[in-house]
């Protein structure tokens, strides 16, 4: 009982201590998680975790991948950034016209139509 009370404690002051430091937990500490829920039989160990501190992983997890992608727009020529960015808003209004409009599939129909310049069903 004694070491049951003893990892308890320290789990808790281990999560504590990373959420001071803003520290997102990593794939083992969640497992250390799990196995002391398995090893118990209950989910009590569960609750020391908190919304924040999975959304502290998350973006931590996310984070690399943000920053390749800054990284890769920063390589890109002026002129290739502008075009990227013409082809975004385009996606962004014809999406908002989409939703505007109700969405119909004849609606839908037209307006792809619209933007290819031909029917896909004259081509078959």
């Amino acid at each position: 009982m004694l070491a049951s009370s003893h990892s308890r404690r320290t789990g808790q002051a281990t999560l504590a201590r990373a959420r001071e430091l803003a520290l997102p937990l990593d794939l083992p500490a969640y497992a250390a998680v799990g196995r002391l829920a398995r090893a118990r039989r209950s989910l009590a160990p569960l609750g020391y975790l908190r919304p924040a501190d999975i959304l502290l992983s998350a973006g931590g997890a996310v984070e690399p991948s943000v920053l390749e992608a800054r990284a890769a727009l920063s390589r890109l020529s002026r002129a290739d950034r502008d075009l990227l960015a013409a082809g975004v808003c385009a996606a962004a209004l014809a999406a908002a016209a989409v939703v505007a409009s109700g969405g119909s599939s004849a609606e839908l129909d037209g307006f792809s139509n619209a933007l290819t310049g031909f029917d896909h069903l004259d081509a078959l």
